[in-house]
């Protein structure tokens, strides 16, 4: 029996469900038609039509209760089962009758006299009253809403997880391009990306600080797919697709039994990825690449290793199997509108919805008397209450008894005002699991145990976590945890905060805002909670060792050692800081600052705000190419960005130039290495391109020394220097793929026809081709040259000649030789 009380709550939201059910339905119907003649115009303006109609099913409840009423009277035959207007009605009851008990939706006939409403004690309840009908359908009603919100809860609970798991994106050329297309969609919120290791396609989730989860293969992508994936996943931010995605779930929860909101939320999902498709097209994409690399997508998803990669509930995946077909019609389309809604059209639209919702809502027809009763059945009235009218049998609570007295006749308080707590329960319940949406979304990158787990005394425990994020406003979300074998560091801060000119104290903050900072060790444990208070002011709670004690001196010096090395580790204020460091110190006390530091990314943002702000003497640029170099040997790409930032304006001197060829040793990433050679090898300054040469030999892949070798063969080859030429041709030969050494070869040869010694060195280097046509093909190229002036060079010419294995292809090198050397 303890189910009951719940139970009758229940009762009391019936009516109002039902009620926006029903008229949820008209407007879904409508968004249907509206649609349908809005076939050839743009997916994004069905998308808006679709996302009005889920957000009035969502306002209804809500304008019913708060908005206007409009009570509409109809006749008798159409609306049999609505209560009797109350000034329609015939006679009322003579005075100095007793009170009597009827429901609150019953009207009784009045004879000139006002009346008082007054609510009375309920009759007495049974011990144990029977469950009816109603109330099994509105618990199943419960339970299958309560199935929806956990779906969307697990399906939440998959992407972060997926997320923490990930590893944060650090690549020069991912980010660069990601900051190049954020700028030209018009996107100010920062955006995260992060690469998953069981993501089959790109996912991206996140309202206000949204995350762009990549599959682990997504460095393997050519340029142009990079592209239009960030694209897609842009355009979904820029729309707040996130947004509309859950106010569809929500919709789901709340009205599951209604098939028509199915399909609604259906057709809304698909209209989005047509609009985000057409995003792409409109970028220069074309439409039959992406229609094959979008298929590639969908056929990766039947892998089992991808199958975690499908929580569509819960974040906005870029292929799903069950829009294919439809996405691939309309991609290939040549004459579909794709243009986006402007902020006019948009606006206009959410004014037509709210127009539309609220005369929807504030509709109350009631059932008006067809003539006036006859006196008999008006004597009939006075002796006992009028029956109440088709309405659904209320609990006792909702009776109220009515006296005629000499007053004014209030307005019968309607069954909406009954559900109001209800409602604003419902509510809040929705705007928790939407802040715990929000909370993991901005946690989902971070991989940290917590300070709780640490283990000290081992370096097997040594473990660091960042994430921060700044958007243009100033808000920032910072997740920072940092163990070692001593002490475990952790810092959150949300909002927007500001601190002292010496960063080792907060002075103000934004409403909303908070911090936490945490330092445990194997003898102490402090923690401290900053929060803004609703009168304004900074409010500080400090424990030690777990419990609350003095915010002091003591703790004040703590937080002041603890607070700079957090905000610099986390990237926050940089620009100011490294303002302030120079001037206090010069450019060597910035990179003495840096060098205290132990995240890549944090050194790289201090590295970057020293090269952005006033110019630098070259002496000063050859010590940060030192110090980046010897700081950033942990990442390739951060590395990368530095030194390509610094390369323009610096000569550098030889114990630079040593410091750099280690770090450049040490880079585990083939394309920034490449991209820092090039850089650098595009110079006149002999000994740079010597040392460039040197390291390219660490360059993994053959296609990206095949591209170094051909973008810097003027340097070596376009003037008479042996050495040069020599070590240029001694690395083209090791080139492992025939193909590429064929292509380098072929370039190199325009470079080269006017010296004779380079002749030889590129006929030389021909000889390591191992497939006999690319090599054919080099001797064919170099015959027609007219680089072969000597008789040392075409002896050298048909000693590689006689190295082609294919009698076929050697036939033919013999013949252009014998053409060419007449």
């Amino acid at each position: 029996m303890f189910a009951q009380p719940w139970l009758e709550r229940l009762d009391a939201i019936a009516p109002a469900l039902t009620d926006a059910a029903l008229r949820g339905a008209v407007v879904l119907v409508i968004a249907l038609v509206l649609t349908q003649l809005l076939k050839r115009r743009s997916a994004a303006a069905r998308h808006l039509v679709w996302v009005g109609a889920i957000v009035v099913q969502l306002l209804l409840p809500l304008f019913a209760i708060w908005g206007p009423r409009w009570e509409l009277g109809v006749p008798q035959a159409v609306g049999r089962f609505l209560p009797v207007d109350v000034q329609e009605a015939g006679p009322s009851i003579p005075s100095g009758r007793q009170p009597i008990v009827v429901p609150i939706n019953t009207v009784v006939p009045t004879e000139g006299r006002d009346l008082l409403v007054q609510s009375t004690t309920p009759p007495t309840r049974p011990a144990t009253p029977p469950i009816s009908g109603r109330q099994i359908l509105l618990a199943i009603w419960a339970i299958g809403a309560i199935v929806v919100l956990v779906r969307l809860a697990i399906g939440t609970t998959i992407v972060a997880s997926l997320a923490r798991k990930g590893s944060r994106i650090d690549d020069g050329n991912w980010l660069s391009l990601a900051q190049k297309l954020s700028t030209s969609l018009g996107i100010d919120r920062p955006l995260t990306l992060l690469r998953g290791s069981k993501l089959g396609v790109p996912v991206t989730w996140g309202i206000v600080y949204p995350v762009v989860l990549l599959p682990e293969d997504a460095d393997a992508w050519p340029e142009e797919r990079r592209r239009f994936v960030l694209v897609h996943e842009m355009a979904h931010v820029k729309r707040l697709d996130a947004l509309t995605q859950l106010a569809g779930q929500f919709a789901l929860a709340l009205f599951w039994f209604n098939p028509l909101v199915w399909i609604a939320n259906r057709r809304m999902q698909m209209e989005r990825e047509h609009a985000c498709d057409d995003y792409v097209l409109r970028h220069g994409t074309q439409a039959s690449t992406y229609a094959e690399e979008l298929l590639s997508m969908v056929r990766s998803l039947g892998s089992s290793s991808s199958a975690s990669a499908q929580p569509a509930f819960a974040a906005l995946a870029m292929a799903r199997r069950s829009e294919f077909e439809g996405r691939m019609l309309s991609i290939l389309d040549p004459v579909l509108n794709r243009h986006p809604l402007s902020k006019g059209r948009t606006l206009l639209s959410a004014a037509a919805a709210l127009l539309l919702v609220v005369p929807i809502a504030a509709l109350h027809p009631y059932r008006r008397a067809d003539a006036a009763p006859a006196p008999e059945r008006v004597a009939a009235t006075h002796a006992q209450p009028k029956a109440a009218p088709a309405w659904p049998e209320l609990p006792d609570s909702f009776k109220i008894s009515i006296n005629p007295v000499n007053t004014a006749t209030p307005e019968t308080p309607p069954l909406a005002r009954k559900l109001v707590k209800p409602l604003e329960q419902l509510a809040a319940g929705a705007e928790t699991l939407v802040a715990a949406t929000t909370s993991l979304a901005a946690r989902a990158t971070s991989k940290s145990p917590g300070c709780e787990s640490a283990r000290f005394g081992s370096e097997a425990s040594k473990h660091t976590s960042i994430h921060a994020s700044q958007s243009d406003d100033g808000a920032t979300v910072v997740d920072y945890t940092s163990i070692n074998s001593a002490r475990c560091v952790s810092a959150t801060m949300i909002g927007k905060l500001r601190f002292t000119t010496a960063e080792d104290d907060i002075v103000d903050m934004a409403f909303a805002s908070h911090a936490n900072f945490r330092q445990r060790t194997a003898a102490e444990d402090r923690e401290l909670m900053v929060s803004r208070s609703a009168s304004g002011a900074i409010e500080r709670a400090y424990r030690f060792n777990g419990r609350p004690a003095d915010y002091d001196d003591d703790a004040r010096r703590w937080l002041a050692s603890l607070l700079p090395s957090v905000l610099r580790e986390t990237g926050m204020n940089v620009a100011p800081r490294v303002t302030r460091w120079r001037t206090e110190g010069g450019t060597a006390g910035v990179l003495a600052h840096i060098g205290t530091m132990a995240g890549s990314s944090a050194k790289r943002a201090h590295f970057m705000a020293l090269l952005d702000g006033p110019t630098l003497p070259s002496v000063e640029l050859d010590d940060v190419v030192r110090s980046a170099s010897e700081n950033l040997r942990t990442s390739s790409s951060d590395m990368r960005a530095v030194l390509m930032r610094a390369v323009p304006s610096v000569k550098l001197s030889q114990p630079s130039m040593s410091s750099l060829e280690r770090a450049l040793t040490s880079m585990t990433s083939s394309g920034d290495r490449t991209a820092v050679l090039q850089q650098f090898g595009d110079t006149d300054d002999r000994e740079m391109l010597l040392m460039v040469m040197r390291a390219s030999d660490g360059v993994a892949s053959s296609g990206d020394r095949a591209r170094l070798y051909t973008k810097l063969a003027p340097r070596y080859l376009g003037r008479e220097d042996r050495e040069l030429s020599k070590a240029y041709f001694d690395r083209v030969r090791k080139l492992p793929s025939s193909s590429d050494l064929r292509t380098t070869l072929l370039a190199a040869l325009r470079h080269v026809t006017e010296s004779p010694t380079m002749v030889g060195q590129l006929i030389g280097a021909s000889r390591s081709i191992a497939s006999s046509g690319d090599l054919a093909a080099v001797l064919i190229a170099v015959a027609h040259s007219g680089g072969v002036t000597t008789g040392e060079l075409r002896d050298a010419f048909f000693a590689a000649a006689g190295v082609v294995a294919s009698e076929g292809d050697r036939s033919r090198v013999l013949q252009v030789a014998a053409t060419a050397f007449k």
